[in-house]
């Protein structure tokens, strides 16, 4: 079951309420942090305890590859000192996690699912570090979308008919009383826009939707005679979808699916997209493409030499994403790149054994990555954008 495309809400500023209890998720502490080496070959190289955070940015120097202030691009400076192969520590934030499916961020806490059954809905303040359980027992929870007051879910039934198993779910940011929605099938994109939770369905070629209130709500169609829809972003009223057995990316207006009209044909397998204030980006088997929203001007390769992975996050200036190398040890990279391209040329971030999903706010990187090869772990780190 290939992972999914996850909407991305930044909102206003909340209160922790509650943590999860401390034999079953750890917070890393900030005094003598353990920071993760990206460049070890197993992605867990402990960093010395007490590693000093970097101060700002100085001069670029000629070794990229060392230098704290310039860690494999000009300006790009660690958080936590020890820059090597030009990517810098991670940061650990949370331990302990389980078997991360996805992750999303808002002004000050990170979200995610840990598929399992039972499952979690957990999040982490990321000032005081403060974990919380929103919502425990879950079945295989998996996916996840935010809008100012929730955050929605799926939660995977395999014993349930093809057609109807996935249920849509939904909890407030604070904690509270858990909202069911409708019925459908496998979904490998969501997002929530204005005041509707719309996602893809690759088994009946649709893209569906519920009011984001009505709890029990049985689905409404948008889009129909789709070939295997994947990847949905919306913004500015605009919904772009990737059809991955037709090789096609389209977009629609909101909230009636009207006006449709293609961005991209023949395209290799696309399924991960991103939105900014103009441009489209998607993934395919051949690389990260994109094209201007209005439909104007021809799609181009933003880097045609990467093996992306879920999901695609742009910030309007770059575009993020993970690299995925089967021959490369470690084999996933965090990657990052201008939204006009950089062929071959992308700035690494981080690696790791395995990274399993990402989100980015206006400093950093938060990120999902394996404790150790083959292990069920995971711990939630950041990087410096």
């Amino acid at each position: 079951m290939r992972r999914w495309r996850a909407g991305l809400v930044v909102v206003s500023s909340l209160t922790a309420c509650g943590t999860y209890g401390a034999n079953d998720v750890g917070v890393v502490p900030d005094a003598g942090e353990g920071a993760i080496d990206g460049s070890a070959s197993d992605g867990a190289a402990p960093i010395a305890d007490g590693a000093a955070d970097v101060d700002a940015a100085a001069p670029c120097s000629a070794d990229l590859s060392r230098d704290d202030k310039n860690c494999g691009a000009c300006g790009q400076t660690c958080e936590v000192a020890g820059c090597t192969n030009g990517m810098c520590p991670w940061k650990s934030f949370v331990t302990g996690v389980g078997s991360l499916d996805a992750l999303a961020i808002d002004e000050f806490y990170v979200y995610w699912t840990e598929f399992a059954s039972p499952g979690r809905v957990m999040s982490v303040h990321t000032i005081s570090k403060m974990v919380t359980t929103l919502v425990d027992g879950e079945q295989s929870p998996n996916g996840i979308a935010l809008d100012a007051n929730n955050v929605y879910w799926a939660s995977y039934d395999s014993t349930q008919p093809q057609a109807s198993d996935v249920e849509w779910r939904s909890v407030p940011k604070l904690g509270g009383a858990v909202t069911s929605y409708g019925r459908s099938g496998y979904s490998r994109g969501v997002v929530v826009y204005g005041g509707r939770l719309y996602w893809s369905n690759p088994a009946s070629g649709t893209i569906q939707w519920c009011p984001a209130a009505a709890a029990g709500c049985t689905p409404q169609t948008l889009l129909t005679g789709l070939n295997r829809p994947t990847g949905i972003a919306a913004v500015d009223d605009i919904l772009v979808v990737t059809e991955a057995g037709g090789g096609v990316v389209k977009t629609c207006l909101l909230p009636n699916g009207t006006s449709q009209k293609t961005l991209a044909l023949a395209q290799a397998n696309p399924y991960a997209v991103a939105l900014d204030g103009s441009r489209a980006f998607w993934s395919a088997d051949d690389g990260l493409h994109a094209t201007m929203r209005d439909g104007l001007a021809a799609a181009y390769a933003v880097d045609a030499t990467t093996r992306t992975t879920s999901p695609i996050v742009t910030d309007g200036v770059n575009v993020y994403w993970i690299d995925y190398d089967q021959k490369a040890t470690p084999a996933f990279t965090i990657a990052r790149c201008p939204v006009t391209g950089c062929v071959g040329r992308h700035t690494k971030l981080a690696a790791g054994v395995f990274v399993s999903w990402f989100a980015v706010d206006s400093m950093y990187v938060y990120f999902g990555a394996m404790a150790a090869p083959g292990a069920n772990q995971f711990q939630i780190a950041r990087i410096r954008k």
